[in-house]
């Protein structure tokens, strides 16, 4: 599934109905963010880079064809440029080029900058919660304020939030947003005096 699914102006519309839905049944406050990549990782260009540049260089020297001596350092240079530009058109080529335990830092330490940027952690009751999706890395990084003990939930509550996001499947997401009102709902009911202290709007950036 396209990664620009999760930007659409219908999908931030149909995102905001889901997190409705979610504060209908629980106190706790739902934000939702998404961002196309959580870090920069150059390196993961110079590899593909690299890459290409060997390629480039074998070809020269083991393939049955005569390139003339004065321009194979250029050859070789657009070979590397190539796969520069190449690792910039094509995301999974820059995930192969990055370590999983990499992505998974960035986005953990993204996640918990956004909490702070987005004023998660200015409600009431302290009951606010995260949903962090980053598209690049695949991943989905749920922080909760000090109100809602995550740790009450059944084991593997959460794993429809990750899988959806190891498929970038945004209709998979949304239904596992949706289905986080009733796990929130154990954690903080519903209060007659509750209001809405936090935008439902999609927080992309």
């Amino acid at each position: 599934m396209p990664t620009r699914d999760f930007f659409t102006q219908q999908a931030k519309t149909r995102t905001a109905e889901a997190i409705r839905h979610v504060e209908s049944t629980t106190s706790a406050e739902l934000v939702v963010a998404v961002r196309r990549q959580s870090g920069r990782y150059l390196h993961a260009y110079f590899a593909v880079g690299l890459v290409m540049l060997m390629i480039t260089l074998c070809v020269i020297l083991f393939v049955d064809i005569e390139f003339a001596l004065g321009a194979i350092p250029f050859e070789v240079l657009a070979g590397f440029a190539f796969g520069v530009l190449l690792a910039t058109v094509v995301a999974p080529l820059r995930r192969l080029a990055t370590l999983r335990a990499e992505r998974d830092v960035r986005v953990a330490t993204a996640a918990r900058s956004c909490f702070y940027d987005a004023g998660v952690s200015k409600t009431r009751g302290r009951t606010g919660l995260l949903l962090y999706y980053s598209a690049f890395e695949r991943k989905a990084e749920l922080v909760a304020d000090v109100g809602l003990d995550l740790t009450k939930l059944p084991v593997g509550w959460d794993s429809p939030i990750h899988a959806a996001a190891a498929r970038a499947d945004f209709e998979a997401m949304l239904g596992a947003i949706r289905g986080l009102g009733s796990p929130l709902g154990s954690l903080a009911p519903k209060t007659d005096d509750d209001a809405n202290e936090l935008s439902n709007e999609v927080n992309v950036g």
